[in-house]
């Protein structure tokens, strides 16, 4: 890494993140201007769209690392430039997602937001839910998937899966059920908590319609990390 020799070009870097970056290759490894580089690391999707709106040439370029894991958006932009080496964040991600994953889940159990929306003194509408001993659901098990599963075990909940993957390699001892995509109907049936943690491909689509949402329990909670289209909100 440290020997790295193209001119790369960073979309998007706070100043900690650049001087990181800095670090493992080398200052003289980076350049501020487009012609001048041969390789892209884009760390926001806002400031990677507004370079592929301006029609660029990139025919100079053979590295490119997309932001985040989902690159549905960016599929025409890699087909049309098959020279191009692509590479993105496919799990390290994980973490902060999962992260913010549970922070939504204990601000609806927990009624922070109830709080923060009404004050203090409004008796709450129902009593804070304890998360111990809750089933919980995680649909996709990837790096986010993954690491959401670590915190809910933590909290003493009961795991289950939804794997799209049929060859599991090693099994979590954590999850107490997986099930595979076909059978997500009944495994929504059982849980208290839905994590959707899936990429948005052609068969996730609106995966999450009125026919699934009628298996759901009554006052279950569904938690969306991933791509808002996967609900179909209809």
């Amino acid at each position: 890494m440290k020997n790295f020799k193209k001119k790369i070009l960073l979309l998007g870097s706070d100043k900690f993140e650049t001087i990181k970056l800095k670090k493992i290759f080398g200052s003289e490894s980076f350049t501020s201007k487009f012609d001048d580089c041969s390789a892209i690391i884009a760390f926001t999707r806002r400031d990677l769209e507004n370079m592929l709106y301006q029609n660029l040439d990139f025919s100079k370029i053979n590295w490119f690392h997309l932001p985040g894991a989902g690159i549905e958006n960016y599929l025409d932009f890699i087909k049309s430039h098959i020279n191009i080496n692509f590479t993105n964040g496919k799990v390290i991600q994980g973490p902060q997602v999962a992260d913010h994953a549970m922070a939504l889940l204990l601000s609806l159990t927990r009624k922070t937001y109830y709080i923060t929306k009404y004050g203090q003194n409004k008796p709450f509408d129902f009593r804070p839910i304890e998360l111990n001993d809750k089933k919980a659901l995680v649909v996709g098990y990837g790096g986010i998937g993954k690491s959401i599963v670590a915190r809910l075990f933590g909290f003493g909940c009961k795991v289950d899966v939804v794997n799209f993957n049929q060859n599991i390699s090693k099994i979590d001892q954590r999850i107490d059920n997986h099930f595979y995509f076909s059978d997500i109907g009944k495994a929504v049936s059982l849980a208290d908590f839905i994590f959707i943690a899936i990429p948005k491909t052609k068969l996730t689509n609106k995966l999450f319609d009125d026919k699934l949402f009628k298996k759901f329990k009554k006052n279950s909670i569904l938690i969306n990390v991933t791509r808002g289209k996967i609900i179909c909100t209809n």
